[in-house]
C-alpha cells in the first residue's frame, strides 16, 4: 500500500512477531523509501531484543506488550502532531 500511495500515510504501526523480519529492517526499508514517514514510525514488539538498539537510536517509540491502549493513543497523538 505504501508503494501505491505513499503520500496517503502519516503513520506506520507495525506489529512484527516473526523472526524472519525484524522491526529494525522495517524501519530501514521505510526510511530509505519513504523518508517522510520516518519521524512518525511506531513499532510494537513482543519484547524481542532484535534491532531494539537501532530503533532507539533512530528515536522510534517501542511499545512492549502488554500495554494500556491509552499509551498507544498518546504516542499516536504525539507523533501525528509532530512537525
Amino acid at each position: 500500500m505504501l508503494e501505491e500511495r505513499p503520500a496517503a500515510f502519516d503513520l506506520v504501526l507495525g506489529e512484527l512477531t516473526t523472526p524472519a523480519r525484524d522491526d529494525a529492517l522495517l524501519h530501514q526499508e521505510i526510511s530509505s523509501r519513504w523518508p517522510h514517514l520516518v519521524p512518525r514510525l511506531i513499532c510494537i514488539t513482543h519484547g524481542s531484543s532484535v534491532g531494539v538498539s537501532e530503533l532507539r537510536a533512530a528515536s522510534v517509540p517501542i511499545l512492549v506488550k502488554p500495554f494500556a491502549p491509552t499509551v498507544l493513543q498518546d504516542i499516536v497523538t504525539q507523533r501525528l502532531a509532530a512537525p
